[in-house]
């Protein structure tokens, strides 16, 4: 996946006359193998602009909590009655 393509989409995110748009060509994006550890590299790296870093961080961050599943249940369950030792 091409790095550069990505950062020019997350610059189009935080202009506002572009967001729209480039929000579109990112949500087609994520669907790419190998878009998460593009992610990865450019929120890493030196040489990308801090802001565009900062929405990198972002875009993945919502990814995780949108599409990541539990593999365990809850640790408790809202429908168990208490009990007293």
């Amino acid at each position: 996946m091409d790095p550069n393509r990505i950062i020019q989409a997350l610059k189009g995110t935080i202009d506002p006359n572009l967001r729209i748009a480039t929000e579109k060509d990112l949500n087609q994006s994520y669907k790419i193998i190998n878009f998460a550890p593009t992610l990865l590299q450019i929120i890493l790296s030196d040489q990308v602009e801090c802001p565009v870093r900062q929405a990198a961080a972002i875009y993945l961050k919502n990814m995780v909590s949108q599409y990541w599943q539990d593999r365990e249940p809850p640790p408790w369950r809202g429908d168990l009655p208490l009990q007293h030792p």
